[in-house]
């Protein structure tokens, strides 16, 4: 069971790296609205995070060698900035577009909220655990 909740608070704590980093992404973003040449940019988040429950729900991975996947992804994957595509461009060759990176940082700081609010629930569930155990 600990193994299991130690490998939420991983996945959560992965997940609040990746939207801080967009966080920071975003705010670059909006920070060279003006900067010629600038393009936005965006962080892989979501598809780190996909190849990792894809992997955690294959019955390929079992034993031994899905443990060890388990066990060091999170510590290993690492998230990738990349320009925006298909944004338009204005004469300055910018393609920030600042309602929509207020939009962006707006859905990440829910998504923030949301993934903080359930770690604050499995670290409840581990305290609740080792107070149990002590009993």
């Amino acid at each position: 069971m600990l193994d299991d909740l130690y490998t939420r608070i991983d996945f959560l704590r992965k997940g609040l790296e990746g939207l801080w980093t967009r966080n920071q992404v975003i705010s670059d973003n909006v920070a060279n609205v003006d900067t010629n040449g600038y393009k936005a940019k965006n962080v892989n988040f979501e598809q780190v995070f996909k190849r990792y429950l894809d992997k955690e729900e294959s019955d390929i991975y079992r034993g031994k060698e899905y443990e060890d996947y388990k066990n060091n992804f999170l510590n290993e994957s690492r998230f990738s900035i990349y320009d925006r595509k298909g944004l338009p461009v204005k004469a300055n060759e910018n393609n920030v577009d600042v309602d929509i990176e207020m939009t962006y940082l707006a859905e990440n700081t829910m998504k923030y909220n949301l993934v903080k609010e359930s770690m604050d629930l499995q670290i409840n569930l581990l305290k609740d655990v080792i107070n149990e155990g002590k009993r």
